[in-house]
Parts: structure tokens; C-alpha cells; sequence
């Protein structure tokens, strides 16, 4: 395993940065991630690993001899690959956290970056104090195991350090609760192993359709008829200029009245000597545009543009007709002043979340639990987590001495909520587990 010094020399020799910057930089980060985990707030590194806090709700544990414990609340730390959707902003804090210039910090990190995925890809293990310890795997996928460390889960968990898992009695049934069968009873404070492993994606192959034999005669066919020659213009020409040659057609030919046979005469020599000469010198007559086919058109035209003009004329007084509407003037706010950061010798740590303020009651003669209860969450049955956060004042619920000064603990810490039944069932079931010890 790498020790402390190793990896802040490499991080020093990687970033070009001294010594006691990349230590006091390296202990800064182990800070923040430390503080915005027990925020419950999500942490990725870039490309190498992302945290995120899950919390659940309390359970039965089942045990192989009949054994059964009332596990309470924990909030659990998830850890997987961080990918390029996971948001990474550790850098920006760093840089506004330390003395030292943005150039600085961005080295750091990213050497960082590059130094834990060279050693986990390489299957070395590293410790970071305060967070964890990463194992690695000598593989070509990103592959390791982290294994958080004690303090890191106490801070996350700091507001259920007043609960334990309490043995329940063998006679009574608690249906209200999901149950959970496990091996032993060390595994209910056992710290979690976490494996994350690379995963690409599987190529699925693509099946090609047979050809049918019809399909395949059909393109043949249209690779002859492509390969066969073509006519010669020159045969062509004549037949295009028979073609041009002829009158058009009118569109609506008159009916002439048929002749019998007797009327028709034969033609004079005069008139056959005239033909032949006609014959001889053809003269093209010269293609004209019947008079009915512009008519048509025409009456196409007219109901067209009539339309437009129509539509024109709608659309116009429509815009007409609007209101018109002054911009509306752009309200300009005024960028927050943000104040230098002088350098200082020591590292200067992210400011603080907001504290909130805690309750305390002191008891009085005729004060019992369960008034307060009702007054700070609106029922009684809630007296049970003003007696557990005061555990180690009270030795008896029922008969707390007076001038004794207790902490009443905040309603989100135990998702405490009058309106909930699932939260009086909750209530309904510690207080009978507690009845139960005394």
C-alpha cells in the first residue's frame, strides 16, 4: 500500500508544485469531501469516483437462531464510477478555499486525477486519510474496491449516533416493518465494502436478411437492361422530327357530320398533279397553342389570385387590429460584490453551513414527556425520541427528575410528522421495543 508521504511526493513531482502545498492542498479536499458528505451532498471526482448519501429507514433483522433486532435509521454512503454526467465542482471549491493561486490548484487536481487512475489501474491501494481506502485491480477496465473509514461514516451518520439495534422480544409481532433476514449479528455494525467496476457496452451483432431468389432475378434483369447498347441517335432524328412535324390535336373536336358513300368523287388529274407537287415540297406547319387550353388556364388563374388578394386583405386587418405593445423594460440587478480573499500562511477552510438552533426544556413538577411531545410535534406518541436523543439523562421515562435540562430533538432528524401514519406506526413500535427493556 502506498503510505502518506509517497503519495503527496508524487502528487508533488507530477504537479511541479512543493511539498507542503500538495500537503496542505491534499488535507484541504479531504475536508471538503468529508463536510459535503456528511451534508448529504453527492461528491464525484472527475472520471475516477462519485459519492452519494441513501438513507434507510428503519427494519427488523432476522437472524438463523430467531434472533431479532430492531435496526434503526442509518444513512448509507453509495459509491460508484464517476461518469461524465456526475457533477464535479471540487476543483472550484478547492480554488476558492485556498491561498494559492487558480493555476496552482488546477495542476493539483488534475494530477491527482491522474495519479489515482494510474495506481488503480496498475492494482496498487492507497489510503485517504479521513475517507477511505482504495484497492485497485491490475485489469484494462477501471476496476477497485473502497472501504470508507469509521470517522467518515460516524459524521454522516452523526444524526443516528443515539440509536443501536435493540433485541426484540420473541411474543410480539412488529408486521408494520419490512423484515430482512441476515447471517450474523456483526453485520448489522459491519463497515460496507464497496466494489466498482467499468462497465462498456456489449455490440450487438446484426442479423443481415436472406435475399429471396425473386429479388435476385429482378436486379439481374436491370443489370442487362443497363448493360444493353443503346439506339443510334441517328435513327432517332427522323421519327422526333415526324413528330414535331405533326399538328396538335384540338382538345374538343367538332363532330362532323358523316357522308354517305355515293357523295365521295374521285380526284381530277389536275388536283392529283397539284398533290404530288404538294408532296414533294412538305412544309412544316408551325405548332400553335389551341385557343381552349388558354381559356383553361385562365379560369385556373383567376380563382387563385382572387384568394390570395382575399387572404391578403384578412391577414392585414388582423395585424391592423392588434394592440401594440411596448417592451418591457429589462430589470438590471446589480452584480454581488465579492470580496478578496487575502493570502494567508494556513489553509483557509469552506465556510461553515448555516447552524441551526437546538431546543432545550428543563422539566418541571407535574412536566411529563409526552406534553412536550405534543406541544414541539403536535402528538404525544412522539415523546419516545425526546427520551432516546436524552438517553444517558434518563434512566426511567415515566419519572425524570426535576431541573433536568433535556434536548428536544429537530423533526427531520427522525421524520417526525403528526399527518404521517407511517411515522406514529414508527413511534408506536420503538415505544413498545423500549417498554419492553425496562
Amino acid at each position: 500500500m502506498i503510505e502518506t508521504l509517497q503519495w503527496i511526493s508524487q502528487l508533488s513531482e507530477r504537479s511541479e508544485l512543493q511539498y507542503e502545498s500538495c500537503e496542505e492542498l491534499w488535507s484541504l479536499l479531504g475536508r471538503i469531501v468529508s463536510d459535503r458528505l456528511a451534508s448529504a451532498i453527492p461528491v464525484s471526482v472527475a472520471g475516477v469516483v462519485a459519492w452519494h448519501v441513501r438513507k434507510e429507514m428503519e427494519y427488523v433483522a432476522l437472524l438463523p437462531s430467531g434472533s431479532r433486532f430492531l435496526v434503526p435509521p442509518r444513512l448509507h454512503l453509495e459509491t460508484v464510477l464517476a461518469t461524465s454526467a456526475a457533477p464535479d465542482d471540487l476543483e472550484a471549491i478547492l480554488q476558492e478555499s485556498s491561498p494559492l493561486s487558480p493555476r496552482s490548484v488546477h495542476a493539483f487536481y488534475q494530477a491527482l486525477t491522474e495519479q489515482m487512475l494510474h495506481h488503480l489501474h496498475s492494482g496498487n491501494a492507497f489510503l485517504w486519510e479521513g475517507i477511505g481506502l482504495f484497492e485497485g485491480e491490475a485489469k484494462e477496465e477501471l476496476a477497485f474496491t473502497f472501504t470508507p473509514s469509521e470517522r467518515l461514516l460516524q459524521s454522516i451518520n452523526k444524526p443516528f449516533d443515539a440509536f443501536s439495534p435493540i433485541a426484540l422480544p420473541q411474543d410480539k409481532a412488529f408486521d408494520d416493518l419490512p423484515q430482512r433476514a441476515i447471517d450474523q449479528e456483526e453485520d448489522l455494525t459491519k463497515i460496507p465494502v464497496y466494489s466498482v467496476r467499468q462497465v462498456f457496452p456489449v455490440e450487438e451483432p446484426v442479423e443481415v436478411a436472406p435475399s429471396s431468389p425473386l429479388l435476385e432475378d429482378e436486379a439481374t434483369d436491370e443489370v442487362k437492361l443497363n448493360e444493353a447498347p443503346l439506339l443510334p441517335t441517328e435513327d432517332l432524328l427522323p421519327q422526333q422530327e415526324e413528330e414535331e412535324a405533326l399538328p396538335p390535336l384540338p382538345t374538343f373536336p367538332p363532330e362532323l357530320p358523316s357522308l354517305p358513300e355515293e357523295e365521295f368523287m374521285e380526284p381530277s388529274p389536275e388536283e392529283e398533279e397539284g398533290a404530288c407537287c404538294a408532296s414533294e415540297d412538305p412544309i412544316p406547319p408551325i405548332p400553335t397553342r389551341s385557343h381552349s387550353q388558354r381559356k383553361v388556364w385562365l379560369w385556373i388563374a383567376l380563382p387563385v389570385l382572387c384568394l390570395l388578394l382575399v387572404g391578403g386583405y384578412f391577414a392585414g386587418t388582423q395585424l391592423l387590429s392588434r394592440p401594440l405593445r411596448k417592451p418591457a423594460r429589462e430589470k438590471t440587478v446589480p452584480a454581488p460584490h465579492r470580496e478578496a480573499v487575502a493570502p494567508q500562511d494556513s489553509v483557509v477552510v469552506a465556510p461553515a453551513s448555516e447552524v441551526v438552533e437546538e431546543v432545550y426544556i428543563t422539566i418541571k413538577k407535574g412536566d411529563r414527556l409526552a406534553d412536550y411531545a405534543r406541544e414541539h410535534y403536535g402528538n404525544k406518541k412522539f415523546w419516545i425520541y425526546i427520551y432516546l436523543a436524552n438517553k444517558d439523562k434518563i434512566s426511567n421515562p415515566d419519572n425524570v427528575p426535576i431541573g433536568t435540562t433535556l434536548r428536544v430533538p429537530r423533526p427531520e432528524e427522525y421524520d417526525i410528522d403528526a399527518q404521517d401514519p407511517e411515522a406514529l406506526a414508527r413511534a408506536d413500535s420503538l415505544v413498545t421495543a423500549v417498554r419492553n427493556q425496562l
